[in-house]
């Protein structure tokens, strides 16, 4: 009878640490959890690369808005099943990416601009096709409900530090069809335009280092 009661009490003493450590480490963990909320909303708006799948549909319903060119009707511009297969195999490639990644030539990089969780923006890079010293800028959009605030010229800024910071590049290019007053206004130079009668490309840079 002593020794089932010793075993009992020496069971009991260990259950009791055991119970004791898990509620430490939970107590850690919400710590953790806590400290993280606090920082992301210190922290506002982030440039990321883009990898959440479960996302890809906002994703791409804010992209989509790049597709737009002059005179058409942005709310009604249709999300074509190419661009779509495009994107979802870009999102495999940046999905692959290391922390140390460089870009090139090849895929391009999917990014997402957001405001603490929600996706206010998105982008996307890769080597310029014609010009070996330059990152070419695609899919650059901002949510509809989050223009006129400046964020589009954030947005760029931001994905200007991450090409300095993962590349040699020396320049950004970008080319659209659409109104060119809101990329003058995020801070691209207006180089050229090609008038093809009904409708117009424009073509526009940043200089990045010298």
């Amino acid at each position: 009878m002593e020794k089932i009661c010793r075993l009992l009490k020496s069971l009991g003493k260990r259950c009791l640490k055991m119970f004791l450590s898990l509620k430490m480490a939970e107590l850690n963990l919400s710590d953790d959890l806590s400290f993280q909320t606090k920082k992301e909303k210190r922290g506002g708006m982030r440039l990321e690369l883009f990898c959440n799948e479960d996302e890809f549909e906002e994703w791409l319903r804010i992209a989509n808005y790049s597709n737009y060119a002059d005179g058409e009707d942005e709310e009604n511009i249709k999300i074509r099943e190419d661009f779509r297969q495009e994107m979802k195999i870009c999102l495999e490639n940046t999905k692959k990416l290391q922390k140390d990644f460089k870009i090139s030539f090849g895929l391009p990089i999917l990014l997402v601009f957001r405001e603490k969780r929600s996706i206010i923006g998105t982008g996307s890079l890769r080597r310029d096709e014609h010009q070996v010293s330059a990152c070419q800028v695609n899919t650059i959009a901002i949510a509809k409900d989050k223009r006129r605030q400046g964020l589009g010229k954030k947005l760029m800024d931001e994905i200007a530090k991450l090409v300095r910071k993962h590349s040699d590049f020396k320049y950004l290019t970008l080319t659209t069809s659409s109104s060119q007053g809101f990329y003058q206004k995020i801070g691209m130079r207006l180089c050229g335009v090609l008038d093809f009668g009904k409708s117009k490309r424009y073509f526009f840079a940043r200089q990045l280092r010298r």
